[in-house]
């Protein structure tokens, strides 16, 4: 629904928000991370949830640099290389998903749950 709101009104920050908070709840940074770009990208700068969405982004930076040695864009780039691994594991594209999944250790060398995908689809 929060997709439905912002495809309607793409400048709804609230919608942007509120979609990061639930993305956060869902332990799903990726999505948390983008959703709070586009709070910042699209709301009043004097709002407090856009503070709030500065913050976390600020602390995640630092977060990501510090575990991961990347900035948060590269971080999102990994985490879109690894989507496309699991698509190709759903379709049992062994080789193909393999390929993603080194794509994303290109941009993230420390993702962990890359290698072990590695190693599963190298099962199979």
């Amino acid at each position: 629904h929060f997709d439905r709101a912002t495809d309607i009104a793409p400048d709804f920050a609230q919608a942007y928000y509120n979609k990061a908070a639930t993305y956060k709840e869902l332990m799903n940074p990726k999505q948390t991370v983008k959703a709070f770009l586009k709070v910042v990208e699209t709301g009043d700068p004097d709002k407090a949830y856009v503070q709030q969405a500065k913050d976390f982004l600020k602390g995640f930076e630092k977060l990501i640099a510090d575990h991961e040695g990347v900035s948060i864009e590269t971080y999102l780039k990994g985490g879109d290389e690894f989507d496309r691994g699991v698509e190709y594991v759903q379709k049992r594209e062994w080789e193909e998903a393999i390929r993603y999944f080194e794509r994303s250790l290109a941009l993230t060398p420390r993702h962990a749950q890359s290698h072990g995908n590695i190693g599963l689809c190298s099962l199979q």
